[in-house]
């Protein structure tokens, strides 16, 4: 016997109840002991009660916020039959719009006993923001943040923000508006402008991106869980390589290290290699790998083109340039998710499609998929299984360097940014590693969050331990063929360099490595912190299988401040 037990059975029961649209049912239950076995039988009985419908909507508390924003996240009007789910449902949709620090609705009892009245009390949050911050991270070394945003502008719910962000690696200014009932619709409609500078170089791959172009959108919801929505987006895309990365006076460019490393390998010890250099690289036939080799056009001086040709390769010298993109797309979601921020129950599903060649100077078709499941079997416990992939094909060009996936931490922790997939990779001892990028990728993790006790969860602490798993393959590079080793043998050949200096990997090859849908593995612990200083993540992972050329990092971390 349990009298908590009977109290959540009476609750169960008001609130089956409920759904069919009795609002306030009595549930009583009568007792009746047997002394000699000594045993219970409970009996709950439902007193009869009338029908209910919705006789008034009462809201208060919005002082910004108009009334109409409120009601139109009703899943029930004035006149409707009562339903108690669809209640639940409408609290929950005030709460998910984060204009309110509290809303709950209260039944109460009508003019009439079949009619109820839904008083809804809501306290209002501060919606703008500014925000400036500075921070580090081990991706991105310095960030920069500058933003500011109202999230319901005018009191209309309508989004507005302007944004910059700078940090080692990226600059990038945008201005978004959202409008999410479009001419009184359930369509929530809006547009992007923005301009972008990527230094791919840091990722491992040798060029800069300077993108400038807009975006329209538009999205609708199919039902309670389901949405649509719609983009066009247009935009340039300036794809260059700094004549400093590849050449300049103190020899430190990429085309200075490629060519000395040729040399090197003819004055060293180890003469098995010679001739292979020189059938490679010695195109005026002096016995010698010089500048002169990559005069291409025999104009009597090698080009910065000629040198990006010859130290980048074919792929990266291929996609410099300006270029117009012109990408209409779509995507279908379905999500059930409890919170948006922090889940802990529910599941989502999203797939999206872009396809660039309405116009524009590029043509390709990009898919992408990713979904994720939360459940908490126990109290603070939570487990999240999710994953993500995507695949993009060329509708008669090749795909661009800049227009391919590349994967890396943080998406899958214990790898550097676009650490694993295609590479160029020269098997020295001190080997180069150009991501090259890919066509097709795929993304599985494993997560479980738990809790550090009361203290922790008060002062913004959670914790997690995962599992994440992943490849990056497709390069579709012409122009390199696959290593012929692999990283244990690579890695014996690391070692045993070190006792022998004169040793040589077959010469200086140069050759595809990393192009393989076998997985990447990783396991690891990771740690939030809401300080008061702005979020704080570090995870730190341990990579149980990588493939040639991959970009393990053990420890990853971003700091930020907002005031």
């Amino acid at each position: 016997y349990s009298a908590e037990a009977i109290e959540n059975t009476i609750e169960s029961l008001t609130n089956a109840a409920g759904l069919l649209g009795y609002a306030f049912v009595d549930v009583r239950p009568q007792i009746d002991r047997d002394r000699d076995a000594r045993t219970i039988s409970i009996t709950f009985k439902v007193l009869d009660a009338p029908r209910v419908y919705v006789e008034r909507i009462n809201i208060k508390g919005n002082v910004t916020t108009l009334d109409r924003v409120v009601r139109r996240e009703f899943r029930l009007q004035e006149g409707d039959a009562f339903n108690s789910a669809l209640v639940t449902r409408s609290e929950n949709r005030l709460k998910r719009l984060n204009f309110f620090r509290e809303a709950e609705i209260e039944q109460i009892q009508g003019s009439e006993p079949d009619r109820i009245v839904l008083d809804v009390a809501v306290e209002e949050t501060s919606t703008g923001e500014l925000n400036v911050g500075a921070g580090f991270s081990s991706l991105e070394n310095f960030i920069f943040d500058f933003s500011i945003r109202q999230r319901n502008f005018r009191g209309k719910g309508q989004d507005l923000r302007l944004g910059l962000r700078m940090s080692g690696n990226r600059q990038e200014i945008d201005l978004g508006f959202t409008e999410p009932y479009f001419l009184g619709r359930r369509i929530a409609a809006g547009f992007d402008i923005f301009a972008r500078k990527v230094d791919s170089s840091s990722f491992g791959s040798y060029f800069n991106t300077k993108s400038l172009g807009f975006s329209l959108r538009a999205g609708m919801a199919i039902n309670e869980y389901w949405t649509l929505s719609t983009r066009y987006t247009l935009r340039q895309d300036d794809v260059t390589t700094p004549e400093s990365i590849i050449t300049n006076v103190g020899g430190s460019g990429f085309f200075d290290t490629f060519l000395s490393r040729q040399r090197s390998f003819l004055s060293d010890d180890n003469d098995a290699n010679d001739q292979l250099v020189l059938d490679a690289y010695d195109r005026n036939g002096d016995g010698d790998v010089t500048v002169e080799d990559f005069d291409v056009d025999s104009s009597g001086t090698t080009s910065i083109e000629e040198m990006q040709l010859a130290s980048l390769g074919q792929a990266t010298v291929e996609s410099l340039g300006k270029r117009f993109q012109s990408i209409l797309g779509y995507s279908i979601g379905f999500d059930t998710r409890n919170s948006v921020i922090r889940p802990t129950r529910g599941h989502s599903f999203y797939f999206h499609q872009d396809f660039a060649g309405v116009g524009g100077d590029v043509k390709y078709l990009r898919n992408r998929i990713n979904f994720d499941n939360y459940w908490t079997p126990w109290q603070g416990w939570t487990f999240r299984i999710g994953g993500e992939a995507g695949l993009i094909t060329g509708l008669g060009d090749d795909i661009l360097l800049n227009d391919k996936f590349y994967i890396g931490g943080p998406r899958i922790r214990g790898f550097n940014t676009s650490g694993i997939g295609p590479r160029s990779f020269n098997g020295g001892a001190n080997s180069s590693r150009g991501s090259l990028g890919g066509t097709a990728f795929y993304i599985g993790r494993g997560e479980l969050f738990f809790p550090l006790g009361d203290m922790a969860l008060e002062s913004g602490i959670n914790a997690s331990a995962f599992l994440d798993v992943g490849s990056l393959w497709r390069s579709e590079n012409d122009t390199l063929t696959k290593c012929t080793f692999g990283l244990a043998e690579y890695n014996e050949f690391t070692a045993a360099s070190v006792d022998d200096p004169t040793l040589a990997f077959g010469h200086d090859t140069n050759c595809l490595a990393g192009d393989s849908i076998s997985p990447r593995i990783a396991i690891g612990v990771g740690f939030s912190w809401q300080s008061p200083f702005g979020p704080f993540r570090i995870d730190l992972a341990k990579v149980l299988k990588q493939q040639l050329g991959d970009r393990p990092q053990t420890l990853q971390f971003n700091v930020g401040t907002t005031f």
